[in-house]
């Protein structure tokens, strides 16, 4: 399973560990995944078979917010 990759040395990794089932190569799965938060790869070698799925957001008692160096209260 894996999120949207930008490094290509990532894509090229994920692509050497290929299953030999897959079609098309990885780097074109991701790029179908688009822009869009929260979509994941995952292939499943039970059936034999490549999904693009969409993970809910996080839900938490601090709101889920991720970390930003630039929006700092104490500098």
């Amino acid at each position: 399973m894996c999120h949207r990759l930008t490094a290509k040395e990532d894509i090229e990794a994920l692509e050497a560990m290929r299953p030999t089932y897959m079609r098309e190569n990885i780097g074109d799965s991701i790029k179908k995944m688009g822009a869009e938060r929260g979509i994941a790869f995952v292939v499943d070698d039970t059936s034999e078979s490549t999904h693009l799925v969409k993970v809910r957001p996080r839900y938490s008692w601090h709101g889920g917010n991720e970390p930003n160096a630039l929006n700092r209260r104490d500098i």
